[in-house]
């Protein structure tokens, strides 16, 4: 689970609306988020949280632990640190990110906007849309980030591209990623639309 070593906040709950305002939350693993979020509901609602509580999070510029995330994705690495920022908005099992970017790694970046949906539900077909001005990465980064997926997965031959940065729209779920935009790269740059199944 996440350790949480210290959390403020100005809370604040009605029957039908939670505020969390000014938060600063921080964890043993390092991670130090700040936002601030409101939630709208009817009561029923919170017996169904995921999919019926509206949430709109505002995070300022905070720092999020790989440690701390593998309490929802295992494959994550243990101890990378990656900054974020942005908007959130929807329910936490089909929510919108707006005006978000993360940074971390080496050379791992993305810029734009995000869907998610089933989230927290995956098997009724969990699935992410991205939007992307930025999505930079380059394969020491993708092993370090998923060893145990992509270590000895990911061809030699994707090094010398060096920093691979997409712009476009991809789709990733279950069974299938597809990308439709521009592939920047230290050995050129190509326009494409592919799909992986």
């Amino acid at each position: 689970g996440i350790v949480i070593n210290d959390m403020q906040t100005h809370f604040e709950y009605t029957p039908s609306q939670m505020t969390v305002n000014d938060l600063r939350l921080e964890t043993g693993a390092f991670s130090e988020l700040q936002a601030n979020i409101k939630m709208n509901y009817k009561r029923e609602d919170l017996a169904d949280f995921e999919n019926k509580v509206e949430i709109e999070a505002d995070f300022k510029p905070s720092t999020v632990s790989t440690t701390d995330l593998r309490s929802f994705y295992k494959e994550f690495a243990y101890g990378e640190e990656f900054k974020l920022q942005g908007k959130l908005q929807g329910k936490l099992n089909n929510f919108n990110l707006k005006q978000f970017s993360i940074t971390g790694m080496e050379q791992t970046s993305f810029k734009g906007e995000a869907s998610l949906v089933n989230s927290f539900q995956t098997e009724n077909g969990f699935n992410i849309n991205l939007n992307h001005t930025e999505f930079r990465s380059n394969k020491t980064d993708l092993e370090r980030l998923l060893p145990n997926l992509l270590e000895n997965s990911i061809p030699a031959v994707v090094t010398k591209f060096g920093n691979i940065n997409l712009v476009g729209r991809s789709m990733i779920d279950a069974k299938t990623v597809s990308f439709d935009g521009s592939a920047l790269t230290k050995l050129g740059n190509v326009s494409t639309n592919f799909k992986i199944i």
